[in-house]
């Protein structure tokens, strides 16, 4: 028997590392995350489409419920954790499952010359963009998801 991943189709993409704050609403939803939540197990994000899902997601952890509401709802906080690949959708459930295989990433570490040029091309964009914020460390882990 293969394990089953939830699937919570949203309009964006979740990469590694990046925090995500939901707010659960929809009955199914309220039925997976409750299921998560109890099995201590991730769920997983896919951009969703008129075509329907991607092919590529990120599994997300539950870090805290910050808000329950009388109706059921709650708000959560989570975070990317690692990037997988949907090889089927299971529709069994009022919620989306998958088989999935989780993709690695490559070995090894860039030169700290392009990291260093990574983070000073980040800042230059976010200041043309009018924004402010401060970039993440050079050490940061999953340094370039953080970056897009």
């Amino acid at each position: 028997m293969s394990l089953l991943l939830p699937l919570f189709p949203l309009d964006l993409v979740l990469l590694p590392g990046v925090p995500l704050p939901l707010h659960v609403f929809e009955p199914r939803y309220k039925e997976m995350v409750a299921e998560c939540l109890d099995e201590k197990k991730p769920f997983g994000v896919v951009r969703a489409s008129s075509d329907g899902v991607a092919e590529i997601g990120c599994t997300a952890e539950i870090l805290e419920v910050t808000k329950r509401y009388d109706d059921g709802r709650m708000d959560i906080l989570t975070r990317g954790v690692e990037r997988f690949e949907v090889l089927q959708v299971h529709r069994d459930r009022s919620f989306l499952q998958a088989e999935f295989t989780v993709i690695e990433d490559e070995p090894g570490r860039p030169s700290s010359k392009m990291v260093e040029q990574a983070v000073r091309l980040h800042a230059e964009i976010v200041k043309l963009a009018g924004a402010e914020t401060d970039g993440p460390e050079e050490s940061a882990e999953h340094l370039s998801f953080l970056l897009a």
